[in-house]
């Protein structure tokens, strides 16, 4: 039979890991979206890239449409062509996601 010091130590044993196991589950999803909210935003929540021949038109309808649906800025890669470390940069910190738009000229 246990004694009671023996049950006090098992208790506040199973209260730490109690605590430790609700500090993790509830801290690291609260930490990411501490980093998430103190992060510097992204302009561009898409950068379409396509053949400036064979996919340039489509590329600015699917900025509209998707800017119809969806008020955030989207970069089409013929937008700054002067410059096209302005466009790494943009690619690399200032967008969510790349869209490749593939036609038969992307291909070739």
């Amino acid at each position: 039979v246990p004694s009671a010091d023996d049950v006090w130590v098992l208790r506040r044993l199973l209260e730490i890991a109690m605590c430790m196991i609700c500090a993790v589950a509830f801290g690291f999803p609260g930490l990411l979206a501490l980093r998430r909210w103190l992060r510097p935003g992204r302009r561009f929540l898409l950068f379409l890239c396509h053949h400036k021949a064979g996919g340039g038109a489509l590329a600015r309808w699917v900025e509209i449409l998707v800017h119809r649906r969806i008020s955030q800025p989207v970069f089409v890669d013929s937008d700054y062509l002067d410059d096209l470390e302005k466009i790494f940069d943009i690619v690399k910190s200032d967008t969510h996601a790349l869209v490749a738009i593939l036609t038969e000229q992307t291909l070739m």
